[in-house]
Protein backbone atom coordinates (compact mmCIF):
# COMPACT_ATOMS: atom_id res chain seq x y z
CA UNK A 1 0.00 0.00 0.00
CA UNK A 2 2.78 2.28 0.88
CA UNK A 3 4.37 1.90 -2.53
CA UNK A 4 1.30 2.66 -4.50
CA UNK A 5 0.65 5.65 -2.58
CA UNK A 6 4.58 6.77 -3.23
CA UNK A 7 3.49 5.68 -6.73
CA UNK A 8 0.39 7.59 -7.01
CA UNK A 9 1.87 11.16 -5.81
CA UNK A 10 4.90 10.77 -8.19
CA UNK A 11 2.38 10.31 -11.16
CA UNK A 12 0.75 13.22 -9.92
CA UNK A 13 3.01 15.15 -9.02
CA UNK A 14 5.07 14.86 -12.74
CA UNK A 15 1.90 14.73 -14.52
CA UNK A 16 2.31 18.73 -15.35
CA UNK A 17 5.76 20.16 -16.99
CA UNK A 18 8.06 21.49 -14.77
CA UNK A 19 7.65 25.49 -14.78
CA UNK A 20 10.34 27.99 -14.26
CA UNK A 21 8.09 31.30 -14.61
CA UNK A 22 9.36 34.89 -15.56
CA UNK A 23 11.95 36.05 -13.16
CA UNK A 24 13.31 32.90 -12.32
CA UNK A 25 15.85 30.68 -14.23
CA UNK A 26 16.95 26.45 -14.32
CA UNK A 27 19.97 25.58 -12.14
CA UNK A 28 22.76 23.60 -14.43
CA UNK A 29 21.83 19.76 -14.14
CA UNK A 30 23.45 18.27 -10.86
CA UNK A 31 24.44 14.30 -10.48
CA UNK A 32 25.54 13.62 -7.10
CA UNK A 33 24.64 9.87 -6.33
CA UNK A 34 24.98 6.83 -8.24
CA UNK A 35 22.10 3.95 -7.50
CA UNK A 36 24.75 1.71 -6.24
CA UNK A 37 23.10 0.76 -2.44
CA UNK A 38 19.90 2.15 -1.44
CA UNK A 39 18.89 4.02 -4.69
CA UNK A 40 19.61 7.37 -6.48
CA UNK A 41 19.60 10.38 -3.97
CA UNK A 42 19.79 13.69 -6.02
CA UNK A 43 18.37 15.46 -2.40
CA UNK A 44 18.59 19.37 -2.00
CA UNK A 45 20.13 19.66 0.87
CA UNK A 46 23.37 17.89 -0.19
CA UNK A 47 23.08 19.51 -3.25
CA UNK A 48 23.62 22.85 -1.65
CA UNK A 49 26.14 21.23 0.46
CA UNK A 50 27.64 20.27 -2.33
CA UNK A 51 27.37 23.42 -4.39
CA UNK A 52 27.52 25.93 -2.18
CA UNK A 53 25.84 28.72 -3.20
CA UNK A 54 24.58 27.57 -6.99
CA UNK A 55 20.96 26.46 -5.54
CA UNK A 56 18.34 28.89 -3.71
CA UNK A 57 17.15 27.78 -0.77
CA UNK A 58 13.35 27.77 -1.71
CA UNK A 59 13.10 26.66 -5.74
CA UNK A 60 10.29 27.09 -7.26
CA UNK A 61 10.13 23.30 -8.91
CA UNK A 62 12.33 20.55 -10.15
CA UNK A 63 12.90 18.32 -13.05
CA UNK A 64 14.79 14.97 -13.30
CA UNK A 65 15.86 13.09 -15.74
CA UNK A 66 17.96 10.32 -16.59
CA UNK A 67 21.51 11.05 -16.91
CA UNK A 68 22.51 8.41 -20.24
CA UNK A 69 19.82 9.87 -22.52
CA UNK A 70 18.30 12.85 -21.30
CA UNK A 71 14.81 11.69 -21.11
CA UNK A 72 12.49 12.99 -18.60
CA UNK A 73 11.83 10.92 -15.27
CA UNK A 74 9.15 8.38 -16.24
CA UNK A 75 6.96 7.67 -13.06
CA UNK A 76 5.32 4.72 -15.19
CA UNK A 77 8.54 2.84 -15.41
CA UNK A 78 10.54 3.85 -12.09
CA UNK A 79 8.51 4.94 -8.60
CA UNK A 80 10.31 7.98 -7.02
CA UNK A 81 9.65 10.91 -4.80
CA UNK A 82 10.19 14.41 -5.96
CA UNK A 83 9.86 17.64 -4.43
CA UNK A 84 11.57 21.08 -5.25
CA UNK A 85 12.20 21.89 -1.63
CA UNK A 86 13.74 18.17 -1.24
CA UNK A 87 15.02 17.01 -3.99
CA UNK A 88 14.77 13.54 -5.92
CA UNK A 89 14.83 9.98 -4.49
CA UNK A 90 14.56 6.58 -6.09
CA UNK A 91 14.91 3.65 -4.13
CA UNK A 92 15.57 0.70 -5.48
CA UNK A 93 13.74 -1.12 -3.03
CA UNK A 94 10.54 0.14 -4.22
CA UNK A 95 11.28 -1.03 -8.22
CA UNK A 96 10.39 -4.40 -9.66
CA UNK A 97 13.90 -4.94 -10.58
CA UNK A 98 15.18 -3.56 -6.87
CA UNK A 99 17.60 -1.18 -8.73
CA UNK A 100 17.10 2.81 -9.55
CA UNK A 101 18.51 3.94 -13.13
CA UNK A 102 20.75 6.95 -12.82
CA UNK A 103 19.35 10.38 -12.44
CA UNK A 104 20.02 13.95 -12.55
CA UNK A 105 17.95 17.23 -11.56
CA UNK A 106 17.99 20.74 -12.07
CA UNK A 107 15.75 23.52 -9.79
CA UNK A 108 13.84 26.78 -10.53
CA UNK A 109 15.84 29.78 -8.67
CA UNK A 110 14.41 33.54 -8.42
CA UNK A 111 16.52 35.54 -10.82
CA UNK A 112 19.58 36.19 -10.87
CA UNK A 113 21.95 32.79 -11.55
CA UNK A 114 24.27 32.71 -8.57
CA UNK A 115 28.13 32.77 -8.29
CA UNK A 116 28.87 31.18 -5.19
CA UNK A 117 32.10 32.02 -3.05
CA UNK A 118 35.37 30.84 -4.73
CA UNK A 119 34.03 31.72 -8.14
CA UNK A 120 33.91 35.23 -9.97
CA UNK A 121 31.53 36.44 -12.89
CA UNK A 122 33.34 37.22 -15.88
CA UNK A 123 32.41 40.59 -17.81
CA UNK A 124 29.65 40.79 -19.78
CA UNK A 125 30.45 39.68 -23.64
CA UNK A 126 28.65 40.75 -26.83
CA UNK A 127 30.12 38.77 -29.72
CA UNK A 128 27.14 38.88 -32.25
CA UNK A 129 24.43 40.75 -33.34
CA UNK A 130 20.87 39.23 -34.34
CA UNK A 131 21.30 39.54 -38.08
CA UNK A 132 21.60 36.16 -40.16
CA UNK A 133 20.45 33.50 -38.57
CA UNK A 134 20.24 35.16 -35.18
CA UNK A 135 22.12 36.46 -31.99
CA UNK A 136 25.06 33.63 -30.98
CA UNK A 137 26.82 34.20 -28.08
CA UNK A 138 28.19 30.68 -27.89
CA UNK A 139 30.98 29.55 -24.84
CA UNK A 140 33.45 28.55 -27.48
CA UNK A 141 33.58 31.66 -29.75
CA UNK A 142 33.71 33.47 -26.64
CA UNK A 143 36.93 31.86 -25.51
CA UNK A 144 38.34 31.56 -28.57
CA UNK A 145 38.32 35.83 -28.83
CA UNK A 146 38.86 36.70 -25.47
CA UNK A 147 41.86 33.15 -24.64
CA UNK A 148 42.43 32.87 -21.23
CA UNK A 149 39.56 35.01 -19.43
CA UNK A 150 36.88 32.81 -19.51
CA UNK A 151 36.99 29.01 -18.31
CA UNK A 152 36.24 25.81 -19.49
CA UNK A 153 33.29 24.96 -17.28
CA UNK A 154 31.53 27.75 -16.20
CA UNK A 155 29.64 27.01 -12.90
CA UNK A 156 26.70 29.44 -14.41
CA UNK A 157 25.43 31.69 -17.43
CA UNK A 158 23.96 35.32 -17.26
CA UNK A 159 22.10 36.73 -20.38
CA UNK A 160 20.60 40.47 -20.63
CA UNK A 161 19.81 42.52 -23.42
CA UNK A 162 22.37 45.11 -24.43
CA UNK A 163 19.40 47.68 -25.06
CA UNK A 164 18.29 48.02 -22.07
CA UNK A 165 20.64 45.66 -19.47
CA UNK A 166 17.11 43.81 -18.53
CA UNK A 167 17.14 40.01 -18.14
CA UNK A 168 17.15 38.26 -21.44
CA UNK A 169 13.45 36.34 -20.46
CA UNK A 170 12.02 40.21 -20.26
CA UNK A 171 11.95 40.18 -23.78
CA UNK A 172 9.89 37.27 -23.95
CA UNK A 173 11.91 35.40 -27.21
CA UNK A 174 12.54 31.68 -27.44
CA UNK A 175 16.29 30.68 -26.91
CA UNK A 176 18.80 28.14 -25.77
CA UNK A 177 21.11 28.70 -23.06
CA UNK A 178 23.74 26.83 -20.51
CA UNK A 179 26.56 27.17 -19.04
CA UNK A 180 28.51 24.91 -21.24
CA UNK A 181 27.57 25.92 -24.39
CA UNK A 182 26.66 29.60 -24.24
CA UNK A 183 22.94 32.04 -25.27
CA UNK A 184 21.96 31.30 -29.03
CA UNK A 185 18.73 32.88 -30.11
CA UNK A 186 17.38 32.16 -33.41
CA UNK A 187 15.61 34.51 -36.14
CA UNK A 188 13.68 31.58 -36.88
CA UNK A 189 12.17 30.67 -33.49
CA UNK A 190 10.58 34.29 -33.06
CA UNK A 191 6.97 35.56 -34.05
CA UNK A 192 8.27 38.49 -35.92
CA UNK A 193 11.84 36.10 -36.89
CA UNK A 194 14.32 38.65 -35.56
CA UNK A 195 16.14 38.42 -32.18
CA UNK A 196 17.06 41.57 -29.79
CA UNK A 197 21.05 41.82 -29.00
CA UNK A 198 22.24 40.21 -25.80
CA UNK A 199 25.35 40.05 -23.99
CA UNK A 200 26.30 37.24 -21.60
CA UNK A 201 28.52 36.64 -18.64
CA UNK A 202 29.57 33.45 -16.76
CA UNK A 203 30.61 32.18 -13.43
CA UNK A 204 34.11 30.38 -12.84
CA UNK A 205 35.65 29.19 -10.20
CA UNK A 206 38.64 31.19 -8.41
CA UNK A 207 39.67 34.52 -9.01
CA UNK A 208 38.80 36.48 -12.37
CA UNK A 209 42.24 35.69 -14.26
CA UNK A 210 44.90 38.36 -15.90
CA UNK A 211 46.52 36.55 -18.45
CA UNK A 212 50.31 36.93 -19.92
CA UNK A 213 50.97 40.16 -21.38
CA UNK A 214 48.54 41.78 -18.33
CA UNK A 215 49.09 42.95 -15.19
CA UNK A 216 47.06 44.22 -12.29
CA UNK A 217 47.03 47.45 -10.78
CA UNK A 218 46.92 47.97 -7.10
CA UNK A 219 43.67 47.89 -5.08
CA UNK A 220 42.31 51.43 -4.53
CA UNK A 221 39.46 52.24 -1.78
CA UNK A 222 38.20 55.89 -3.43
CA UNK A 223 34.87 55.78 -1.33
CA UNK A 224 33.15 54.87 2.08
CA UNK A 225 29.65 53.32 1.68
CA UNK A 226 27.65 56.62 3.29
CA UNK A 227 24.72 57.79 1.65
CA UNK A 228 24.04 56.23 -1.34
CA UNK A 229 26.95 53.13 -1.53
CA UNK A 230 30.20 52.33 -1.85
CA UNK A 231 31.23 53.40 -5.66
CA UNK A 232 34.92 52.27 -6.85
CA UNK A 233 34.18 52.96 -10.43
CA UNK A 234 36.89 53.23 -12.74
CA UNK A 235 35.76 56.39 -14.41
CA UNK A 236 36.25 58.33 -10.88
CA UNK A 237 39.44 56.73 -10.10
CA UNK A 238 41.13 57.46 -13.54
CA UNK A 239 40.12 61.12 -12.57
CA UNK A 240 41.51 61.35 -9.32
CA UNK A 241 44.42 59.14 -9.89
CA UNK A 242 45.64 60.63 -13.14
CA UNK A 243 49.22 59.95 -12.51
CA UNK A 244 48.60 56.28 -11.78
CA UNK A 245 47.83 55.35 -15.46
CA UNK A 246 44.66 53.01 -14.79
CA UNK A 247 44.17 51.97 -18.11
CA UNK A 248 40.99 52.91 -20.06
CA UNK A 249 39.34 50.01 -21.54
CA UNK A 250 40.51 47.33 -18.60
CA UNK A 251 40.52 43.32 -19.23
CA UNK A 252 39.12 42.74 -16.32
CA UNK A 253 38.27 43.49 -12.53
CA UNK A 254 38.53 42.46 -9.16
CA UNK A 255 36.76 43.85 -5.87
CA UNK A 256 37.80 42.90 -1.86
CA UNK A 257 36.49 44.02 1.30
CA UNK A 258 38.54 46.32 2.99
CA UNK A 259 38.59 45.13 6.30
CA UNK A 260 39.88 41.58 5.94
CA UNK A 261 40.88 41.20 2.24
CA UNK A 262 38.07 38.58 1.32
CA UNK A 263 36.55 38.29 -1.93
CA UNK A 264 33.36 40.38 -2.60
CA UNK A 265 30.82 37.53 -2.77
CA UNK A 266 31.64 36.46 0.89
CA UNK A 267 29.43 39.89 2.38
CA UNK A 268 26.20 38.16 0.38
CA UNK A 269 25.18 41.52 -0.55
CA UNK A 270 22.56 42.30 -3.24
CA UNK A 271 22.33 43.46 -6.44
CA UNK A 272 26.23 44.13 -7.24
CA UNK A 273 27.11 45.78 -9.81
CA UNK A 274 30.86 44.29 -10.81
CA UNK A 275 32.22 44.96 -14.48
CA UNK A 276 35.57 45.53 -16.22
CA UNK A 277 34.53 48.96 -17.80
CA UNK A 278 32.41 50.12 -15.21
CA UNK A 279 34.13 48.69 -11.79
CA UNK A 280 32.11 48.19 -8.73
CA UNK A 281 29.06 49.49 -7.28
CA UNK A 282 27.24 48.49 -4.30
CA UNK A 283 23.98 50.63 -3.69
CA UNK A 284 22.54 51.11 -0.19
CA UNK A 285 18.78 51.23 -1.44
CA UNK A 286 19.33 47.42 -3.08
CA UNK A 287 20.79 45.99 0.27
CA UNK A 288 17.43 44.28 2.66
CA UNK A 289 19.42 46.12 5.49
CA UNK A 290 20.02 49.46 3.95
CA UNK A 291 23.56 49.20 3.99
CA UNK A 292 26.84 48.60 2.14
CA UNK A 293 30.18 47.22 3.34
CA UNK A 294 33.34 48.81 1.95
CA UNK A 295 34.71 47.71 -0.55
CA UNK A 296 38.47 48.22 -2.65
CA UNK A 297 38.82 47.22 -6.60
CA UNK A 298 41.46 46.88 -8.82
CA UNK A 299 42.23 46.71 -12.57
CA UNK A 300 43.50 44.30 -15.61
CA UNK A 301 45.50 45.97 -17.83
CA UNK A 302 47.92 45.51 -20.59
CA UNK A 303 51.56 45.89 -20.40
CA UNK A 304 52.90 48.28 -21.87
CA UNK A 305 55.68 47.24 -24.59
Amino acid sequence: MKTLLISFIALASAAAEPSCPKGHHWTPWYDRDNPGGTGDWETLVHLRMENPGSICEMPKSIEARLVHNQQPWNPALEIAQMSPLTGFICKNKDQKDKYCQDYEVRFCCPNGPSCPNGHHWTSWYDRDNPSGTGDWETLSHLRMENPGFICKKPNSIEARLVLNQQPWNSAQEVAQMSPLTGFVCKNADQNDKYCQDYEVRFCCPGDPPCPKGYYWTKYYDRDDPSVTGDYETLADLRKERPYDNICAKPYNVQARLVSNKAPWQTAGENKIQIDKDIGFVCRIKDQPDRRCHDYEARFCCRTLA
